[in-house]
């Protein structure tokens, strides 16, 4: 489960990298001036086996946590383990099995850079559905800092298109084809967001090499 988070079998390094997000996820919400707050609901998009939930849960007692993937194994482990959250797992496609506008927060880590672009779009459609409005968005992108160590002819492929999405051999066999690795042009994955969210921050390399977005549900 830890291989297929974070391909990598080093447990320290697992529970460090985790750490360190907790704290990066906290600290950007709070410089964007929508800090986790006690009493809140907030949903992990993509929780895995609670490599992030685990420490932010501590981080922030009396925040209402929630966690959904579609690694069943992963997500029967967290129900079994992390008492202090909620658990489900989720298909492919949405929709989520939460109502509209459940959640004050919703942050996904190095989601959006394994998906291509039909998926986001509609994940970005359902994750808009389930936040309340005037609610938070947070995710991850691999942004210029990644796509720019690329071969010449990927990067005209990301700023001729505004994304690339590849099929990488070390995830062959162990993540569906639907999940792979995605590169953005920086104006076409605000574009993407705006299309549903109003974009209040963007942190180059804000998740160590990864780049955040944090945005709103619209009020209206």
């Amino acid at each position: 489960m830890r291989f297929r988070v974070s391909e990598n079998l080093d447990g320290r390094e697992f529970v460090d990298v985790g750490e360190q997000a907790a704290i990066r996820v906290r600290d950007l919400l709070s410089e964007s001036g929508r800090p986790l707050e006690k009493g809140q609901s907030v949903l992990e998009f993509g929780c895995g086996c609670g490599r992030v939930v685990r420490p932010l849960a501590r981080l922030v007692p009396g925040v209402r946590f929630f966690g959904c993937d579609v690694d069943r194994e992963a997500i029967a482990w967290c129900a079994g383990n992390l008492r202090f959250g909620a658990f489900e797992a989720n298909a492919e496609l949405p929709p989520l099995g939460y109502g509209d506008a459940e959640f004050d927060v919703v942050y996904c880590i190095s989601v959006f850079t394994h998906l291509d672009d039909f998926h986001t779009r509609a994940w970005l459609r359902e994750l808009k559905r389930v936040l309340k409005p005037g609610g938070t968005l947070f995710l991850t992108v691999h942004g210029e800092h990644v796509w720019a160590s690329l071969s010449e002819e990927k990067q005209r492929a990301v700023l001729e298109r505004g994304y690339l999405f590849e099929t990488t051999e070390k995830l062959k066999g162990i993540q569906p084809a639907w999940y792979q690795t995605s590169y953005h042009a920086c104006g076409y994955i605000w574009s993407l967001v705006t299309e549903e969210f109003e974009v209040i921050r963007h942190t180059p390399q804000g998740m160590g090499y990864q780049d955040v977005i944090v945005a709103l549900r619209p009020t209206g």
